[in-house]
């Protein structure tokens, strides 16, 4: 049987080496017309016909793509916007012929991050959020490893990311409730070491600054993402004294016990309490009242972020910085009474 040849088998014949051969076949505007030319000859007459490994092997390229899950944040599995964000990240990575690598974050993001650098297993990286003082942003552009963020940078704006305009939108409902007569606005679940409920919180409280009401800490729930946290703060607030006339949640998932504990304490939504929340889902959509949502686009936040990076990959002109994808307001039952 005749023997294949290899890349490595044209470079040798064209005096030249394996990777200029990959760049020929690429149409690299690296490479001089007359190199291509005398590389494209001995390739037409031998035949050749490139494999995609090795190409990449030559270029020292693996068509993969890393994600990281935080080992602190397995929940995210279950999250919506991890499965509409990664449908939009492999889509788009897909149709340039990248494949999706997801690596669990262990023992700690950063660690996920350096095992699969070290070992040449992807071109580069998508992280799903970021954190104040984030060390996976830092250690990613000193390492000058490509790179694109779903989320906002606080510390580096020039790091390439893919965002909502989440202050904005955390206003656009406190606005909404705040012209539906609602005065006493609590705001419940995520950390404040995620910058994304920074922004949120900014939004809610530049609202009540705008129109001149207080800002009341008692209303601020912001210690943590499970729905068991939703349920326990909203029944503290359900049993102050001066309990809120409405509440803005960070997660359809911490909406469900937020909904469980006011049901179970039988107030009236949204009469004597409206409820809003952040992400479209199937429990928004067909709890009882429906609820009033902020919907994120998180499929084209991870389309968006994939396109950046192959872009980076790519080496084409593109601006450093944050895009944003556009969030939109639907207003339903549990924030306008008929």
């Amino acid at each position: 049987m005749e023997k294949k040849l290899t890349i490595r088998d044209i470079a040798k014949l064209s005096g030249v080496s394996a990777s200029t051969v990959s760049r020929v076949l690429d149409d690299s505007d690296r490479i001089s017309a007359e190199t291509k030319k005398s590389v494209l000859e001995v390739v037409n007459q031998y035949g050749y016909k490139p494999q995609a490994a090795a190409r990449n092997l030559a270029r020292q390229k693996t068509s993969a793509i890393g994600i990281i899950i935080p080992q602190n944040d397995m929940n995210i599995y279950s999250s919506s916007f991890f499965q509409e964000a990664l449908h939009g990240v492999s889509n788009s990575l897909s149709q340039n012929g990248y494949d999706v690598l997801i690596s669990s974050g262990n023992p700690t993001e950063l660690d996920a991050i350096k095992r699969l650098i070290s070992t040449s297993r992807i071109d580069g990286i998508i992280l799903l959020r970021s954190v104040v003082n984030d060390a996976s942003i830092q250690y990613l552009t000193e390492s000058k490893f490509p790179f694109v963020l779903i989320g906002t940078c606080l510390e580096n704006p020039d790091v390439y990311s893919v965002d909502n305009d989440n202050q904005r939108a955390a206003y656009d409902i406190a606005y909404h409730m705040y012209m539906t007569g609602k005065r006493k606005m609590a705001i419940i679940g995520g950390t404040k070491s995620s910058v994304f409920i920074q922004k949120r919180l900014e939004g809610y409280e530049k609202l009540l600054v705008e129109k001149g009401l207080p800002i009341n800490q008692d209303y601020i729930k912001l210690e943590n993402a499970s729905e068991d946290y939703g349920y326990q703060s909203m029944l503290e607030l359900l049993k102050s004294p001066s309990r809120p006339d409405s509440v803005l949640v960070m997660d359809d998932s911490i909406c469900v016990g937020v909904m469980k504990a006011i049901n179970e304490s039988g107030v009236k939504i949204p009469e004597e309490i409206a409820v809003a929340c952040f992400n479209e889902s199937s429990f928004t959509k067909y709890s009882r009242p429906a609820l009033t949502t902020i919907s994120l686009n998180f499929y084209d936040l991870g389309y968006c972020a994939a396109k950046t990076l192959l872009s980076v990959l790519n080496n084409e002109p593109i601006q450093k910085g944050c895009r944003y994808v556009d969030h939109l307001l639907t207003i339903r039952e549990s924030t306008v009474s008929n």
